[in-house]
């Protein structure tokens, strides 16, 4: 079975979110496998129109699973908003399945983001401030949050407590900022821990069941090549890559989410990969 991968290859708004959603019609899983809350695209359907930045489109087709991958860097408060919206007018959302490995943008990534822009003057870079570029920071840098440490409330109060002292350090000492209170962050983490506990999965293992029977996992970015950082000429816009790979090294796993072994994980991305160079795309999206 073929996955096909919908990527920007220019400076974005080239209708990637089109493409995703006529080829979710016939698939089985639409993956969302990077980038944060500052892309997205509309969605005009029999049930209105909607403004998806982290949710899949895939999520108003009954048969698909919609997945976020641990690409992405994900808003809480974004997506709880979208799913609220998504409820209140009727969209099912219990088949969105969230990776356990999705790192979380907290709200010291948005300060960070906001003072760094602005102490940067003219060469402002021109980012969303919505924290999206400090979060790939931590995650590159094995400091950041994952949905998965939401779950497990003694292990994520003992892990804030040490990233938050450093990034205090850094909001006081370097920006003049305010400190973040430490108990009124923690509170706010564990709310969304338990908002998003239901739609935390193993999507890795979910992708790699649908990979030999089934119809097409589509894989939809959210960032565009020209603008993505290692590419841009200069001051890339984007932090994260048009294409993403799941890390395969060890990792603290959280004990409430499904797990797949690191073995089947990579069968899937190989598979997936494999399916991709050697497919051609069905004969209803060749006119695309």
């Amino acid at each position: 079975m073929p996955a096909y991968g919908i990527v920007g290859a220019q400076w974005g708004d080239e209708g990637k979110g089109k493409v995703v959603d006529f080829l979710a019609e016939e698939a089985d899983v639409v993956v969302r496998y990077s980038g944060g809350s500052n892309a997205g695209h509309t969605v005009i359907n029999e049930k209105g129109e909607f403004a998806l930045h982290l949710i899949p489109s895939g999520i108003f087709r009954p048969h698909v699973d919609a997945v976020i991958g641990p690409g992405v860097v994900l808003d809480p408060v974004v997506l709880l908003g979208e799913l609220e919206s998504l409820n209140e007018r009727g969209v099912d959302t219990s088949r969105l399945f969230i990776s356990d490995h999705t790192h979380i943008v907290m709200p010291y990534h948005i300060m960070l983001d906001q003072l760094e822009e602005k102490a940067r003057g003219s060469n402002a870079i021109g980012t969303t401030g919505r924290g999206i570029g400090p979060a790939y920071v931590d995650k590159v840098a094995r400091t950041g949050i994952r949905l998965g440490d939401l779950l497990d409330e003694t292990y994520l109060a003992s892990r804030l407590e040490t990233v938050l002292a450093q990034k205090n350090r850094l909001l006081t000492r370097v920006f003049d900022a305010d400190p973040i209170d430490f108990d009124d962050l923690l509170a706010q983490v564990r709310s969304w821990g338990n908002a998003l506990r239901p739609y935390v999965a193993s999507v890795e293992q979910r992708i790699l069941d649908r990979l030999p029977p089934g119809a097409p996992v589509v894989l939809g970015g959210a960032p565009r090549a020209a603008h993505v950082a290692g590419w841009r000429a200069r001051r890339a816009r984007c932090s994260t890559s048009t294409t993403e790979r799941t890390p395969t090294s060890r990792r603290r796993r959280s004990p409430s989410a499904e797990r797949a072994p690191a073995s089947a994980s990579r069968r899937a991305r190989s598979s997936a990969s494999s399916a991709c160079s050697r497919r051609t795309p069905p004969a209803s999206a060749q006119g695309l």
